[in-house]
């Protein structure tokens, strides 16, 4: 009885350490792709601000209207 008590606790301790570390790698994955999108509006952003391309393009290649372009200058 005690044995069969211990191994349920080691199974559940075990599926709480599984989870905590899916939730990690999982989160970590979203932050990296956050980031680099987050990078690459900040990049097109200068690249218009310093003349290098235009708003129609800066729009197009942040799947923008160029109206709301705005929001990101």
């Amino acid at each position: 009885m005690y044995d069969e008590v211990t191994r349920q606790q080691d199974h559940y301790w075990a599926s709480l350490a599984y989870a905590q570390e899916e939730g990690r790698v999982e989160g970590l994955a979203i932050g990296i792709e956050e980031g680099r999108a987050e990078g690459r509006e900040e990049a097109v952003i200068t690249l218009m601000k310093n003349g290098y391309i235009s708003a129609e393009v800066a729009a197009e290649q942040l799947k923008v209207n160029i109206e709301d372009l705005d929001k990101y200058l």
